[in-house]
């Protein structure tokens, strides 16, 4: 009866294990409205209620109540979507805003005031930058009697506004379909070790022989170091990519400490399980690495270049 209760947990613990890591290998089936390739880019913002305040050291900070920014594709591409202000923040550099301050037109009460936006943060519900006023050229003679009221600084504080800011190149969008093949073929990877894990357990079962403890508690350790990349199954970024990269490193090395511990409790199939385990582990862990190191170099010339943030010709 031991001998069956011990085998059934063995076939449980193993299951679960499985399980984990099909759920991380699941395809994503989520449609994401975010840029998905490396055109260039202009954002609008619809404000609520904002202030443009100017600061001791003759620049201004801009407060705008938003939450949403509207993105879309320099032509001749034609795409638009949706992003949150905070995934806005957090692109700021990778749109190359860092080291060229994109310009952006901002209209309140009917009047408009061409700014360059630097230092993006939330506070609270408000979008908020740090901005200086770029002045208006000299109207020509037809438009002249407009040039007054056109000139007119927008109000300190306004109800209702709009920023129009100018284009970037998403310098990480051109990865994604790359990145995210990799974190596909990590997790399938993944998901044949597991089978392979199951098929050994199976077949000591079928044959009468109980899995020693060691070797539950080195796959035990194992399924608990793979349960994060369960959440990566619908990620497509670099960052993602390189968690899943140290989460395998992590499964390896903490599997390898306690096969080490137990060596000498353990059967010759087990060590060959395990090993066999550790050594797709390793390689799907530095196929995926690999991807992070070409991709990391791709996006870093992309943000070096001056046409990462500059001039699209619209």
């Amino acid at each position: 009866m031991r001998r069956l209760v011990a085998a059934s947990t063995v076939i449980l613990l193993f299951s679960a294990i499985m399980s984990v890591a099909s759920a991380a290998a699941a395809s994503d089936s989520q449609v994401v409205a975010s840029p998905q390739s490396a055109n260039p880019l202009l954002f609008s913002v619809d404000i609520g209620k904002g202030s443009l305040q100017r600061r001791s050291n003759g620049l201004f900070t801009l407060t705008a109540q938003a939450d949403s920014v509207v993105w879309f594709t320099d032509r001749p591409a034609r795409a638009a979507g949706l992003m949150t202000t905070q995934a806005f923040v957090r692109k700021w550099a990778q749109y190359g805003f860092r080291s060229s301050p994109p310009n952006a037109a901002l209209i309140a009460d009917g009047r408009t005031e061409v700014l360059e936006l630097t230092k993006p943060r939330l506070e609270g519900e408000n979008l908020v930058f740090t901005a200086r006023a770029l002045p208006l050229a000299a109207a020509s003679q037809g438009i002249a009697h407009h040039a007054k009221r056109a000139q007119k600084p927008v109000a300190r504080e306004f109800e209702r506004g709009s920023l129009f800011i100018d284009d970037a190149t998403d310098c990480t969008s051109g990865a994604s379909s790359a990145v995210s093949a990799a974190i596909s073929s990590a997790l399938a990877g993944v998901s044949s070790v597991t089978n392979g894990i199951q098929n050994d357990v199976e077949n000591s079962v079928n044959n009468g022989v109980i899995p020693s403890s060691g070797f539950e508690v080195a796959y035990s350790t194992m399924q608990s170091d793979l349960g994060p990349l369960s959440a990566l199954s619908q990620a497509s970024d670099l960052a993602s990519l390189s968690d899943l990269v140290t989460t395998l490193n992590r499964a390896v090395s903490d599997t390898n400490v306690i096969t080490s511990n137990f060596f000498t409790y353990m059967a010759q199939w087990e060590m060959s399980s395990i090993g066999r385990a550790v050594t797709s582990l390793q390689s799907i862990a530095a196929a995926a690495n690999q991807v992070v190191v070409t991709e990391s170099q791709q996006v870093s010339q992309c943000l070096s270049a001056p046409s990462s943030a500059g001039n699209s010709g619209s």
